[in-house]
């Protein structure tokens, strides 16, 4: 029988202490960053604003979860996807700098996923791994082998 996937919030893969640190890093990047609007449309200046660190929960290695989220796709002409990054909040990496490393699952599908909208969330479930990926939309220290994607 299958593993019961754990559902998981996001807080989840931070390891302890971890949010005190992505906190003063975020303050610092934020800092430096230009205006708003002048780097929405370049997802090359937006992954250089990435802040945070790999730090991973090692407990979750190997786990069957489920995680909501929103889709960033890595190739914004497709619509049937088999790779893409889950991020926490609507808007990450596109429009907004990329959440940490810890807080962003690269998404691989065994089969291309059908994606009608970006704007709406999702439900991620499948076997969470800590491997790094990295992306011109940022970078992920968490992967997910996707077994099945709900919309919601």
């Amino acid at each position: 029988m299958a593993e019961t996937p754990a559902s998981l919030e996001w807080a989840a893969l931070l390891p302890p202490g971890e949010a005190a640190e992505i906190a003063r890093q975020q303050a610092i990047t934020l800092s430096r960053a230009a205006p708003h609007g002048s780097l929405a449309d370049d997802a090359r200046a937006m992954s250089e604003l990435q802040f945070g660190t790999f730090n991973t929960v090692r407990s979750l290695h190997g786990r069957r979860v489920r995680l909501k989220g929103y889709i960033v796709p890595l190739d914004v002409r497709l619509t049937h996807l088999e790779a893409f990054l889950l991020v926490p909040f609507f808007g990450a990496c596109l429009h907004a700098p990329p959440p940490p490393p810890n807080q962003t699952v690269f998404v691989r599908a065994r089969k291309p996923v059908k994606i009608d909208s970006v704007y709406r969330p999702v439900e991620s479930q499948g076997i969470l791994r800590i491997a790094r990926q990295s992306s011109e939309m940022g970078a992920s220290a968490y992967e997910l082998d996707l077994e099945t994607l709900k919309r919601l």
